[in-house]
């Protein structure tokens, strides 16, 4: 009885260490729940800071994150051993980087008992940390170590408009010298000295948060331009889009050595104060934060000049075949397009040349056809999530195109890289879009109900693990009381023998 006893004793003791060593998964991220890399040397400077984490729930959230500042947030529950652990890696990240972004606002969110605020953010695991502004919202899907995170914050806190000067030539050289988007805001000289379009570029870079991997931006005042040199590439190309009239103030979107597209938008009338309050009397608070469209009320956007602008950065957004990767993804998606995905294997492939063909006629598709998002995938870096497509790891490349609006993909047949690459690509292409019948979509188990059936059966394990815990805890306290009264039952029953030697 006591060796059965010993045997589940042992095996609840390895249960829960086997539990407490679980890691978050969201699906396509994993991270790391070691504090390990905290900085022992500048923990005692760092109690000096001052810095005071905010329990919010649903009455208080959107009051607090809808305003101008900005907030780093853990979504958490009590019974989750991973966030018990986590508290004090959060605590110490907010006082490490408040020197960096003192503006910046730290908070906690308890799931258990709001429920229906995590569920306006899909929270499925625990901790989930999103950073908030104004109009935007961003999951921070990386290791949730310290060098991570603070990584992570330096990015999204830092300035989105670079301000271009004539002393900067090299920068501008770096802006025309790749494939990827630039969006340059020339602006009149008066703007730039004015102060409110710090705050006014501030709202606007706060709705642009999701393009910061995708794309740049800058902005640059019409004298600086005039002052460029003849040589310099930023002159030849603003100076066949400019008008006459330098009053106007201009978004370019370059691409290479020329400007792809060009609109003409005052920023300041972009945000239209009026009509912000006028929204915000009909404006539903809880229902502010379900997606970053639904932060328009309270930025006060000129909503006519709103759809004219995004969809400018739409249309414009994406480099000419970006590569799928954790940064790029929301980007990739948000432009609420089918996503053609190329999936490669440049590292283990024995033909380089047929990728590089395919990745060549690709990128010329993606140039002219705005019907779709482009992208090209690592296949052997993401091969479950590509399997998840039907797609075969040993005949790569190969092309799916996913529509997540209405949860389902295409697969073609191979293509074999040959002088009709092309061609095949385009009838492919348009087949999808015209719904022929012979491209029937299919559902990936990547989805929403294998999804969410996943997520509500991770939470009931999680749950059940989290509290056997405390069942064992409960159980050694018991056992070492056991023991001891054993222990003290001999040692008296073997003193009342002596005795009784003695005697």
């Amino acid at each position: 009885m006591n060796c059965l006893l010993w045997t589940v004793f042992l095996s609840l003791i390895t249960l829960a260490f086997t539990t407490q060593k679980l890691e978050k998964s969201d699906g396509i991220v994993t991270g790391s729940d070691t504090v390990s890399d905290i900085d022992s040397e500048n923990e005692s400077d760092l109690e000096k800071a001052k810095i005071s984490i905010t329990k919010l729930d649903l009455t208080t959230f959107d009051d607090y994150v809808t305003h101008d500042t900005m907030w780093f947030i853990m979504f958490q529950t009590n019974w989750c051993y991973h966030c018990q652990q986590y508290q004090k890696h959060f605590k110490y990240i907010s006082k490490k980087f408040s020197s960096k972004a003192p503006d910046l606002q730290y908070g906690t969110v308890e799931c258990l008992e709001n429920e229906l605020l995590c569920d306006r953010f899909n929270i499925s695991s625990y901790p989930t940390l999103m950073f908030f502004t104004r109009s935007n919202w961003i999951e921070y899907e990386g290791f949730r170590q310290t060098k991570s995170v603070l990584s992570f914050l330096s990015q999204v806190t830092r300035p989105l408009f670079k301000q271009i000067t004539t002393e900067q030539a090299e920068p501008i050289q770096q802006l025309v010298a790749n494939e990827k988007t630039h969006f340059v805001y020339l602006l009149q000289d008066n703007y730039l000295k004015e102060e409110r379009i710090v705050s006014t570029l501030r709202k606007l870079e706060d709705y642009l948060q999701i393009y910061r991997n995708i794309v740049t931006f800058s902005c640059m005042s019409y004298s600086d331009y005039l002052l460029l040199k003849p040589t310099n590439p930023m002159k030849s190309i603003f100076q066949n889009e400019l008008p006459n009239k330098k009053n106007n103030s201009m978004f370019f979107a370059i691409r290479g050595e020329s400007a792809i597209n060009v609109l003409t938008l005052d920023v300041f009338s972009l945000f239209n104060d009026n009509n912000n309050e006028k929204i915000n009397k009909n404006n539903n608070k809880k229902n502010k934060l379900i997606n970053n469209k639904e932060f328009d009320a309270d930025n006060g956007f000129n909503l006519e000049l709103k759809i004219k602008f995004l969809n400018f950065i739409e249309n414009n957004l994406l480099t000419l075949l970006p590569q799928f990767q954790t940064e790029t993804f929301r980007g990739i998606i948000s432009r609420q397009r089918p996503v053609v995905i190329a999936i490669f294997d440049f590292d283990f492939t024995t033909n380089i040349d047929a990728h590089e063909k395919y990745l060549s006629e690709l990128k010329k598709i993606s140039f002219v056809d705005n019907r779709f998002s482009f992208c090209w995938m690592d296949g052997y870096y993401w091969k479950q999530y590509a399997e998840r497509f039907e797609i075969e790891m040993d005949k790569l490349p190969q092309l799916v195109i996913i529509d997540y609006e209405k949860d389902q993909f295409f697969k073609p047949k191979k293509f074999t890289p040959s002088s009709s690459l092309s061609k095949n690509i385009n009838d492919f292409l348009n087949s999808i879009k015209i719904n022929d019948p012979k491209f029937k979509g299919k559902k990936s188990s990547s989805f929403s109900d294998d999804q969410k059936t996943k997520s509500k059966f991770e939470k009931i394990i999680q749950f059940i693990l989290n509290y056997l815990n405390i069942y064992i805890y409960i159980f050694v306290i018991f056992s070492v009381l056991y023991i001891t009264r054993k222990v003290y039952t001999i040692l008296k029953n073997k003193k009342f023998i002596i005795k009784q030697k003695i005697e």
